[in-house]
């Protein structure tokens, strides 16, 4: 996702599973484009004080960065891109559905990636 040097590695080995999905009848791959992890800051008291996940952005953008430096926008979409020109055709011959989980929690920056 960040054009690591392994970014072709694991473009196969997606590829891998794409194709052994296939043999075992699943129709669909779902997948996300999120780096770091889905976000949550520290949990909080609910209803009845039960615990939940929780995620406020204001606490979040004071946290540092995930990786090595700042992603740009135009990075992100162009490596998005560039796992898409290769695993569609896979995921097609193979008969095989791509859905993309949208970013969680929808914001337009989290550790230094845009989102």
């Amino acid at each position: 996702m960040l054009n690591g040097p392994k970014r072709d590695e694991q473009v196969e080995n997606m590829i891998t599973t794409v194709r052994n999905i296939a043999r075992v009848g699943v129709p669909i791959l779902g997948y996300d484009w999120m780096p770091s992890k889905v976000w949550r800051t520290p949990r909080q008291a609910i209803r009845g004080g039960a615990m939940a996940t929780a995620f406020n952005y204001e606490i979040a953008n004071t946290m540092p960065l995930t990786h090595d430096r700042e992603y740009t926008e135009e990075e992100m979409w162009a490596n998005l891109e560039y796992w898409i020109k290769i695993i569609t055709p896979i995921a097609e011959e193979e008969g095989i559905r791509l859905g993309i989980h949208p970013c969680d929690p929808p914001v337009e920056k989290l550790g230094g990636i845009p989102q």
